[in-house]
């Protein structure tokens, strides 16, 4: 009987720390757990064999906690809250706003009502139009599986209106979503083995960048790095365990497994990895490549791997970029069944190269790693990507020739002294194989400066302060240290966001200074991010925080 091929699936949830001094600065944490986190365990839940693995960054999950249980809450949650009779001008000028940021076609134009309200040249709207557009607002911000739970009206007419009601009602159904999403994870977690749950280092940083600048260096040649340097393996630590515990905090037990940010790796980030406990961890198939160079076996990222150092070692995975890559960026545009079909096609067509290069031997110790975001591309698939998911789960495990499989069951299946292993790798991420997003540039590597700056001010001052006001210094730069400031830094990537990225960061860096009582630098009240890298962008962050972001 021909042996099935492995799949491991692992989707990724991923938001930065948003709430600084007391305020969220941004509301995409809460959108996206009313529309992605909780449909995807409910699509898990719906095909029973389906097995995966989901990992959750403890930033996100700290967030979550806070709007759940804190009454945590932000402009854009406020604006549909709001009584529309209660509305100014200012108030429309602002839920405008947040409406525009949305996806088009997926996520408006599905609804000639909306996009009807949305696009009229003049902001001024009667209070019926406003109510609608809160109701629309939110139901564009609700998954399949939430929606189920509402009696709703035809929304596709373009005479569609809304009562006050339903706008009540889809308030009450947000509450209970952002309430049940913890507890149906810790839930999910303890049942058993089928749907497995790991981390990421806690405020997702760049973890071989922290270890050693030289790093981005060796991944990519001729790079100009900063003018400071790292070394700051102390930080590598505090993330990974911190992870831990939170994870286990919330979730009653250890994660085996660490997807580190952003893929990123490097021998000393691994070996970090391995201190702190992880029994497996993962990249992408550039950083194999360029690892084994031109000896690279034919599939070689389609086996899991050993990385040892010294007496210990860590399962790695490396995922199929291509096969990944068409889930996050290609499927949205196609037909589910004829994208699933695709799929299936690409898995088989790996298995018989598998099985002959290696025979069926080979095709029994291999693993297909499929590794991705799990949430930002939803947003532009047919009904959140429910059509796509539901059929992909069916297929996966009714298809005699795979087999879906969590990371752990891989990496516990391997025997100690496995013969694929490697005691050095090439450093990288999962972009490029390279850390160019996040450090090269002016705007990247004048983050970086100020970053150490704040370091070597904190730690000089380390033993002279409370320990109680060193710790929230501390905190706040290690927050600091997230990989999503830089990634929009440069010239790479760019949002209609960039400005307020630009002043959580420096904001977060004036707290390091503030409560370990040091005077905060000139520097940083000043912009990183060039006004022409982020010409005609809106550099406003909202009437809750005006106040909060002022730069004199």
């Amino acid at each position: 009987m021909a042996h099935p091929l492995r799949l491991a699936l692992l989707w990724h949830m991923h938001q930065p720390l948003y709430r600084l001094d007391g305020e969220n600065i941004l509301p995409w944490t809460r959108l996206h757990a009313t529309k992605d986190y909780h449909e995807m365990i409910a699509a898990l839940r719906r095909h029973p064999k389906m097995r995966a693995t989901i990992n959750f960054v403890p930033s996100l999950l700290l967030q979550i906690r806070g709007y759940a249980e804190e009454g945590w809450t932000d402009e854009a949650r406020e604006l549909v809250r709001l009584d529309p009779e209660s509305f100014r001008a200012d108030d429309i000028d602002r839920l405008l706003y947040y409406c525009r940021l949305l996806p088009r076609v997926r996520m408006v134009d599905p609804f000639p009502r909306f996009a009807e309200l949305i696009d009229r040249d003049k902001n001024d709207r009667s209070v019926p139009e406003i109510r609608d557009l809160q109701v629309f607002y939110l139901l564009c911000w609700f998954g399949e599986a939430a929606r189920s739970e509402l009696s709703l009206p035809a929304l596709d007419r373009p005479d569609v209106t809304f009562p006050e009601g339903e706008r009540l009602e889809l308030l009450r159904l947000e509450k209970r979503l952002l309430t049940g999403l913890l507890p149906s994870l810790r839930a999910t977690a303890t049942e058993g083995d089928r749907i497995e749950f790991s981390t990421t280092p806690f405020y997702h940083p760049i973890l071989p960048l922290l270890a050693d600048l030289g790093n981005g260096e060796r991944a990519d040649p001729g790079v100009a790095l900063p003018d400071t340097t790292t070394g700051w393996v102390e930080d590598l630590g505090h993330h990974l365990d911190g992870a831990r515990r939170f994870h286990e905090e919330h979730f009653g037990l250890l994660p085996r497994g660490c997807w580190p940010s952003e893929g990123s790796v490097s021998d000393d980030s691994l070996e970090a990895i391995i201190t702190a406990g992880f029994s497996w961890s993962a990249s992408d198939e550039t950083i194999l490549r360029r690892t084994l160079g031109d000896q690279t076996p034919e599939m070689a990222h389609a086996f899991p791997w050993h990385f040892r150092s010294g007496s210990e070692h860590l399962t790695l995975l490396f995922r199929d970029h291509d096969l990944s890559d068409r889930i996050g960026f290609v499927y949205s545009s196609m037909d589910a069944v004829a994208a699933v079909d695709d799929f299936i096609n690409g898995i088989l067509e790996r298995r018989s190269v598998i099985l002959e290069t290696y025979g069926e031997t080979g095709v029994r110790e291999a693993v297909l790693p499929i590794i991705l975001d799990g949430e930002n591309c939803w947003e532009y698939y047919e009904k959140n990507g429910t059509p796509f998911l539901d059929e992909l789960y069916k297929r996966l495990v009714e298809h005699s020739l795979i087999e879906p499989v969590t990371f752990s069951e891989v990496s516990e299946s391997l025997p100690s002294d496995y013969s694929r292993t490697l005691t050095t790798i090439a450093p990288g991420s999962w972009i490029g194989g390279n850390f160019r997003i996040w450090i090269g540039g002016d705007e990247e590597n004048r983050a970086w400066e100020l970053l150490a700056e704040a370091r070597h001010s904190l730690m000089e001052k380390r033993d002279t302060i409370d320990a109680a006001a060193f710790h929230s210094a501390y905190e706040e730069f290690l927050a600091a240290e997230g990989s999503d400031w830089f990634w929009w830094f440069g010239e790479e990537n760019s949002t209609e966001n960039d400005m307020d990225f630009d002043r959580l960061f420096r904001r977060r860096l004036m707290n390091v200074y503030r409560k370990a009582g040091l005077p905060i630098p000139e520097s940083l009240h000043h912009p990183i991010r060039h006004p022409e890298s982020a010409a005609g962008r809106d550099d406003s962050i909202g009437t809750m925080h005006r106040a909060t972001f002022d730069d004199t």
